[in-house]
């Protein structure tokens, strides 16, 4: 893959971004005229942008991993649709919503990582003014009257959120910030308030450790700026809220009681993941999909036992050993990446390092791989990330063919 062939013109540039917002906003549009069909736009929207930027060098070695996770999951649908464990309707509907969205990976060949984020960074800016709109701390959703009320039904007070609810809104504003820390940086800080206010705990560390990433990249490059930034940047945060709350009475109760809720959500989410292991024990090869998690959860019945937070069990029971495999396998290949940052390491294989990190974190308590829209993004970031191993061993390989010929001219590899 040549990046240089990848760059976007103006043009194409337009059209990816409407295509993609709309994209991101059809869960609002469907709750506000109350159709749930509007949803399988999503499906001519992917086909169409991996239609546009087609090119026959789409999978390279290491893709075997992702190939085979695919083909099993086809397979293991098949099977499961005949289970009268099975419910059916469920299943369609995780095929829709998981497996669908898996393109994001194609994608990620078909377009550079900086346009991607070129794109996506706008995306997040709207949904953020969306979320500035809805949040109820401001009053402005008032204001918006029935729109309002349906837009921000199901949203947990005190969380702010865009189209569809505060936990797919924290995981996109997660991705666009990072992104922006990257390439955009004069959007970082508006999408890193979005993230604050999201009120979502997961999306608060996975932020941090792409920042902490961030500075680590630059600081083996022998650019320590960037960590005196971010040190600076904190001392200053904890400095305006507190001449907030002494000088104005601002209230945040509620997200110091996201941290002091920390115990109860562990021990409820650890109840769930025992949960989701005595799946994996009852079926082995796997449920299928939209049998457990976030797709379960709107039935009142199902043979098996939800998980609706925490994707990792959430994958292990619906994709069974395959799938736990795979994640073992990628969360793996990720630390062998991630250990092998220094001075000559690419702004784009860092960038990749952080998303992708963070998108893990988030993926301890939270199903991101559900939410409709991120999990497109994330299994973009999901393929870059096998890009950056693909040129890692490649490279890798190179090198030692390279060792190999000077020690065939020299007993002692010596010129």
């Amino acid at each position: 893959m040549k990046n240089g062939d990848l760059i976007l013109s103006s043009r194409d540039y337009k059209i990816d971004f409407v295509l993609l917002l709309i994209y991101s906003l059809l869960p609002g549009i469907y709750k506000v005229i109350d159709n749930q069909m509007f949803m399988i736009f999503s499906v001519p929207i992917i086909l169409y942008l991996l239609y546009r930027h087609w090119h026959k060098n789409l999978f390279y070695r290491w893709d075997i991993f992702f190939l085979f996770l695919l083909f099993y999951l086809l397979f293991l649908n098949i099977v499961q649709f005949f289970s009268p464990y099975t419910n059916t309707l469920g299943m369609f509907m995780g095929i829709f919503l998981d497996v669908i969205p898996m393109a994001g990976f194609l994608f990620s060949r078909l377009i550079h990582l900086k346009d991607f984020i070129r794109l996506i960074v706008p995306i997040g800016l709207i949904h953020l003014i969306i979320g500035i709109l809805l949040y109820p701390m401001f009053g402005i959703v008032d204001l918006l009257g029935k729109i309002g009320e349906i837009l921000t039904d199901g949203v947990a007070f005190g969380r702010m959120a865009s189209v569809s609810g505060s936990l797919g809104f924290a995981s996109l504003m997660f991705m666009t910030s990072i992104g922006a820390l990257y390439y955009k940086r004069k959007y970082f800080l508006f999408l890193l308030f979005g993230v604050i206010c999201a009120a979502q705990r997961s999306g608060w560390l996975a932020c941090f450790y792409g920042m902490v990433l961030f500075c680590y990249g630059n600081l083996k490059r022998g650019d320590g700026r960037y960590v005196k930034y971010l040190i600076i940047g904190i001392v200053l945060f904890i400095v305006l809220l507190s001449y907030l709350i002494s000088t104005t009475g601002f209230d945040i109760s509620f997200f110091m009681q996201r941290f002091e809720d920390l115990d109860s959500a562990a021990g409820e989410r650890n109840g769930q993941w025992i949960e989701g292991w005595n799946n994996f024990v009852c079926m082995p090869i796997g449920a299928g999909n939209g049998q457990i998690g976030q797709v379960a959860a709107r039935y009142e019945e199902s043979f098996y036992n939800m998980v609706p937070d925490g994707d990792y069990f959430r994958v292990l029971s619906e994709y069974g050993i395959m799938g736990g495999l795979f994640y073992i396998v990628i969360l793996f290949l990720y630390g062998i990446t991630l250990f092998s940052i220094k001075k000559s390491t690419s702004l784009q294989r860092c960038c990749i390092l952080s998303i992708f990190g963070g998108l893990c974190i988030q993926m301890i308590g939270s199903n991101i791989t559900e939410f409709f829209f991120t999990n497109f993004l994330y299994w973009t970031f999901v393929g870059y990330l096998f890009v950056e191993l693909n040129l890692i061993f490649v490279s890798r390989k190179k090198e030692n063919n390279e060792t190999h010929i000077v020690s065939d001219a020299h007993p002692m590899g010596l010129d």
